[in-house]
């Protein structure tokens, strides 16, 4: 396998060591990059920008990022995913994050800011708090959500004049986080349905 890289790399003219080190370059700028911005993605152009800065091979921040993604969860178990971004026009907190993932999930993945607060009041959630035991800054907590992907917020043009929306992004459309988040919501549900079952049967 060694010689089969060795042999690739030299047609591109870079050597393992030169290789190993641009590995541990995206590593380290993964971890820290992940650390300084809460967990937001990182785009993938500044990962081959990274690579390319002394290097033009067009192969080789394909090479370099997935040995990097293979380091990162063997060394690390951290998962490195690329993300689809979502080009549509139209279109963590743990447990309180889920809670408002499940609400725009529920209402169809797409809710103007006004409903998606009135649920959350619901929820005991108030935009204007600033000290809530799991959010912190209630407001500045949604704006993370939309930092790291988990949201798309976006003004839009309606009938009653412009308002914001509120819509599922890719990383909430992730397989992975997309199961969980339905495995949450048929576990309360189903936790609603045991509840009431003795109500309606006196």
């Amino acid at each position: 396998m060694e010689t089969a890289d060795a042999d690739y790399l030299s047609q591109i003219d870079v050597s393992i060591e030169e290789k190993d080190k641009l590995v541990s370059e995206v590593i380290r700028y993964v971890l820290f990059k992940n650390h300084q911005n809460s967990g937001a993605p990182i785009k993938r152009e500044e990962l081959a920008q990274l690579i390319t800065k002394n290097y033009r091979q067009r192969q080789l921040p394909s090479l370099v990022i997935n040995e990097a993604r293979m380091k990162l969860n063997s060394i690390f178990g951290y998962e490195l995913r690329e993300l689809q971004r979502l080009r549509s026009s139209s279109n963590n907190k743990g447990c309180g994050s889920r809670q408002v993932l499940s609400v725009i999930h529920l209402a169809g993945g797409k809710i103007p800011e006004e409903n998606l607060w009135q649920h959350m009041r619901k929820l005991g959630l108030d935009g204007s708090e600033e000290h809530h035991p799991i959010f912190g800054n209630v407001s500045s907590a949604l704006d993370t959500l939309v930092q790291q992907r988990y949201l798309q917020k976006e003004r839009v043009n309606g009938p009653e004049g412009n308002c914001v929306m509120y819509e599922l992004a890719e990383r909430a459309l992730d397989e992975s986080i997309a199961q969980r988040l339905k495995g949450c919501i048929a576990k309360v549900t189903r936790n609603d349905a045991a509840y009431v079952k003795p109500e309606e049967s006196s």
